[in-house]
């Protein structure tokens, strides 16, 4: 048989012989996230505090970057946990915000 005739020939797919798999489990991990998520949030309420504190105060006591944390507490501030007010009047990017535990 040349490769001519080979591109020619049906092709049959072979039979699954696998068994079948047991019914697909998920692990549950909420609880585990609930309790990840509180750790990181006591761990910031704690480095923030319930003064004023400015944004590169708070990444300098989390041993952090002032960008790398910027985006959690704006979280946290949608949720509720923290408030905030501008450096400046009016708000300049540059300066920055001003941090609280409500």
């Amino acid at each position: 048989m040349n490769f001519a005739q080979m591109l020619g020939m049906d092709v049959k797919p072979l039979p699954d012989t696998r068994e079948p798999k047991a019914k697909d489990w998920k692990r549950n991990t909420r609880t585990a996230n609930i309790v990840v998520r509180t750790k990181a949030i006591t761990k910031y309420c704690e480095a923030i505090g319930h003064e004023w504190v400015k944004t590169v105060e708070i990444a300098e006591r989390l041993n952090k970057a002032r960008t790398s944390i910027f985006k959690q507490l704006v979280k946290y501030h949608e949720l509720g946990i923290l408030e905030r007010r501008p450096v400046s009047k009016p708000y300049n990017h540059h300066t920055g915000w001003y941090w609280r535990v409500k």
